[in-house]
């Protein structure tokens, strides 16, 4: 319903040029951030744009644009008013409160010089990209913003794609021009950041043992989360042709550089479950086996099939299995190029579906319309199985075929059911507005903290209502390209309040609720009673 209530945005891509020069990065489709900017209760989007090429500084015809959301009956073009409109070759968004003063700031990843936007608090923005000092020559797709080192200040972390000659080489088949393969570049290093409190920031990636040798990485989506439940904000960076990495954050003291230890083979995720390579994208992120861990699902290239890591429990070590085949995720993959995806409960049943959107590069000469896919929709059956539903009974966006690109979640018109909101390339935005008619009781709850930082990125959640808990985690750039609501969106199924509801805050400190009401939205302030947000 994106162009009914006015969110009419289409990602450009630059056909007339394509016809003679293609390049890396022309598979983009753009990415979503979503955000509360002016405070008034409803989430807002912001979507990035792409550019002719060579880029040229000052360009004005292609711009990021900000949808601000009007009380949820429509949306309106703001991006110029709030001076966010960016006009690089624009990747994923993020979105995060990274100078602390209670309003979300937006960080854009360009192919080129990326964009850090700080919020002003009445409506409008200043760009402060001078801040973090970053290269116009690097080639960004994905980013958070996060605290890794404890000392309250939201830190950013950066993922680079290729380097070497990536942003200028073109190849051939045959004579017919193609994107270069990710086989034929090295991996660009990824950026740590480090928030210094005045404005400025460092970058320690190499101090923090996030150094990636020898042309690893190429990296393309990246998870923030407490992943192994030890209080520190854990990092999982999917990689494109080569192993994923997992980052265990190893830091005791608050402030100073973090320690980041890499143990993404020893854990399981960089490779698929007979030891291969991937061209890995996506990730959506839950406890799927409701055994109180976080679980990890991450989209792939075409032939290979999709992964669930599945953490393992009661091991002394942090270890994951892949139960793609298993939980019937894998096989339907096969002849899809998977990038975006969310976990949601659709039907607020209590279990959590998934969604993934689907699309080749481009199309191949062979088929006209070939390269565009259905995206694809798995109900949870429960006890670790998924169902690929027919795309008949979604709805029309499912009947039809994409080239889906990034996914972010949102309960854009507050009626406790996750929306969602797709980016495409060169093909106008989708909203999809989730009017499932079966649904149970939900929760909402938005965190923040205060002894922590403000996002409460890696506070974990114990949810406890009727004979079932359920345990939920603040996370921040699962999907692709994408930036989440920065809410938890609960399904409840039949039962009408919450027995219990238990937070660690980031910081390690513990508070227990008691007895709140379903079907509410809740503001959990750190060390302080719950407040009830009206409807």
């Amino acid at each position: 319903m994106a162009a009914t209530v006015g969110l009419k945005f289409e990602f450009f891509v630059d056909h007339q040029r394509m016809r003679n020069k293609v390049f890396t990065f022309d598979f983009a489709g753009g990415g979503v951030g979503v955000l509360d900017y002016d405070q008034d209760g409803w989430p807002d989007l912001y979507l990035t744009q792409g550019s002719r090429w060579p880029h040229k500084k000052g360009a004005w015809q292609h711009r990021n644009c900000l949808f601000r959301n009007l009380s949820g009956q429509s949306f309106e073009q703001v991006g110029d008013l709030a001076s966010v409109g960016d006009t690089g070759f624009g990747a994923g968004p993020t979105v995060g409160d990274i100078n602390c003063d209670g309003f979300p700031d937006i960080f854009v990843a360009n192919v080129g010089t990326n964009c850090l936007y700080l919020n002003n608090g009445d409506g409008t923005f200043r760009d402060s990209s001078e801040s973090i000092g970053n290269s116009a020559n690097e080639f960004s797709l994905s980013a958070v913003i996060v605290d890794l080192n404890r000392d309250q200040l939201p830190d950013l972390y950066v993922v680079n794609y290729l380097g070497g000659d990536a942003l200028t080489r073109q190849c051939r088949v045959n004579g017919r021009l193609i994107q270069c393969s990710p086989l034929d570049f090295p991996g660009q290093q990824d950026r740590l950041y480090l928030n210094r409190g005045d404005g400025h920031f460092d970058e320690k990636a190499g101090s923090a043992g996030i150094a990636e040798p020898d042309g690893a990485g190429k990296g393309m989506g990246v998870l923030a989360a407490d992943v192994d439940g030890t209080g520190g904000i854990d990092l999982f960076i999917t990689n494109d042709t080569t192993a994923n990495l997992l980052f265990v954050n190893e830091t005791h003291s608050a402030g100073g550089v973090p320690k980041m230890s890499e143990r993404g083979s020893i854990a399981g995720v960089a490779y698929d479950d007979l030891g291969r390579l991937q061209g890995s994208m996506g990730i959506a992120a839950g406890d799927v086996t409701a055994d109180g861990l976080l679980d990890l699902f991450v989209t792939n290239f075409i032939i290979e099939p999709n992964n669930l890591f599945v953490q393992l429990a009661n091991q002394k070590v942090l270890l994951f299995n892949d139960r793609g085949l298993e939980a019937k995720l894998a096989r339907p993959s096969i002849n899809t190029v998977g990038w975006g995806t969310q976990f949601l409960d659709t039907e607020l049943d209590g279990d959590w579906d998934l969604i993934v959107a689907n699309g080749h590069l481009e199309d191949p000469p062979n088929g006209a319309g070939s390269g565009a896919k259905q995206a694809q929709f798995f109900e949870n059956q429960g006890a670790g199985q998924f169902r690929d539903l027919p795309a008949n009974g979604l709805g029309d966006y499912f009947e039809a075929k994409h080239f889906g690109r990034a996914v972010a979640r949102l309960d854009w018109n507050r009626d406790g059911m996750d929306d969602l909101c797709i980016t495409h390339m060169g093909a106008p935005v989708s909203l999809l507005a989730n009017t499932s008619r079966r649904r149970g009781r939900f929760l909402a709850i938005q965190l923040r903290g205060v002894a922590s930082n403000r996002d409460a990125i890696g506070a974990i959640m114990e949810v406890i209502a009727g004979k079932k808990t359920w345990t939920v985690q603040q996370i921040a750039g699962d999907g692709f390209e994408a930036s989440n609501q920065r809410q938890i969106l609960l399904g409840l199924g039949d039962c009408d309040h919450i027995d219990k509801l238990r937070v660690r805050w980031p910081n390690g400190d513990e508070q227990e609720f008691e007895d709140l009401a379903a079907d509410r939205e809740w503001i959990l302030i750190e060390g302080c009673s719950p407040l009830q947000r009206s409807n």
